[in-house]
C-alpha cells in the first residue's frame, strides 16, 4: 500500500492517448467515486456502478 500513498501519477494518465473508461463503485472506501468529476475535466467517461472498490467480483456484474 505504500506505493499508493508514495507514487503520483496524474502527469502520466494526463498524457495517454488512448481512450480511457474508468469504473468506479459508489460504495468504495479506497477510491472516492467523487474523484469522476477530475475525470469529466480530462475527458474521461467514467460508469459509478452500486458496488465497492472491486467492482467485477459482485454478483451479476456486467460492462
Amino acid at each position: 500500500m505504500d506505493i499508493l500513498l508514495t507514487t503520483d501519477l496524474v502527469s502520466e494518465f494526463e498524457q495517454l492517448e488512448i481512450p480511457v473508461e474508468v469504473i468506479l463503485g459508489d460504495h468504495d472506501t479506497l477510491v472516492p467515486h467523487r474523484i469522476n468529476r477530475w475525470y469529466d475535466k480530462i475527458n474521461v467517461r467514467t460508469q459509478v456502478l452500486n458496488t465497492g472498490h472491486l467492482p467485477f467480483l459482485h454478483k451479476g456484474f456486467t460492462l
